[in-house]
């Protein structure tokens, strides 16, 4: 899957978590099972779910970020969200099956047993897990967080991926959240859009910037404007309080959280 050109920006760390954050499962939702796993979506937050197994993909028959075993592809409809880049979907990988085939994905997965094995540690953009799906650099990392689910753990946060130096904005925004199961097996990714009332609508440097919002720096800046730029978008999204997302971050951990694997 390739991603929608954004932006690039500077690292930023992971807050200490002394423990991921307990699981508890949205009080009311539509239940979901699709093997492996089971999960409820939570009031509003999509009207139903399809699921798909995907066959594997090996570097003779897909692009080099597609290759994968085959796994479930899991797709939201009826998503809060209808005019984000990205499909609103959670992806359940057999995890040294997948490494195996795709060194992005074994490094992703080296990562997060790295975030998973010292949750006090310090992470950013390029210490944290990425998608190995999408063909961009993940541009920023915020509002970091270590969640635990009926079966395992993982770690989600706010990020956009770019293949370009283009404004942090709501088509490319998502919520986005890996992690492992406890018996190591299975490697779970989700991309979930959001957005923030304070960011343009798309990636166009020309779009107008909503009250609150950071102006996009002119071409004639110099380099220094747009990490400058980066850094004070980032710290707006990290200092956002979960309710001023669409949809809310508690809804999305609660989604997450929702999550098992097993019997």
């Amino acid at each position: 899957m390739a991603c929608n050109p954004t932006g690039a920006a500077s690292s930023q760390a992971v807050p200490s978590a002394a423990a991921p954050e307990a699981a508890t499962p949205p009080a009311s939702g539509i239940p979901v099972s699709a093997t492996p796993i089971r999960l409820v979506i939570p009031d509003g937050l999509a009207t139903s779910s399809t699921a798909e197994t995907i066959d594997i993909v090996t570097d003779q028959t897909g692009a080099p970020w597609d290759v994968a075993p085959a796994h479930l592809q899991l797709t939201f409809q009826g998503y809060t969200l209808q005019s984000s880049y990205h499909v609103p979907q959670i992806f359940v990988y057999p995890g040294q099956q997948y490494a195996g085939l795709n060194p992005a994905a074994a490094e992703s997965l080296k990562r997060l047993q790295t975030v998973l094995s010292n949750p006090s540690g310090s992470y950013g953009k390029d210490t944290l897990p990425r998608a190995p799906f999408l063909n961009a650099a993940q541009v920023f990392a915020a509002q970091q967080k270590l969640i635990h689910f009926n079966g395992g753990s993982g770690v989600r946060f706010i990020t956009q991926y770019g293949q370009d130096v283009s404004p942090i904005n709501n088509s490319g925004l998502f919520y986005h959240f890996e992690g492992l199961t406890d018996d190591g097996q299975y490697y779970i990714v989700a991309v979930l859009p959001v957005n923030l009332p304070f960011l343009p609508a798309d990636n166009n440097p020309q779009s107008s910037i909503p009250s609150g919002g950071v102006p996009f720096p002119a071409p004639s800046n110099s380099p220094q404007s747009y990490e400058d730029y980066f850094k004070q978008v980032t710290q707006k999204i990290d200092a956002s309080p979960g309710g001023k997302f669409s949809p809310s971050l508690d809804t999305l951990d609660a989604l997450i959280q929702s999550i098992a694997t097993g019997p």
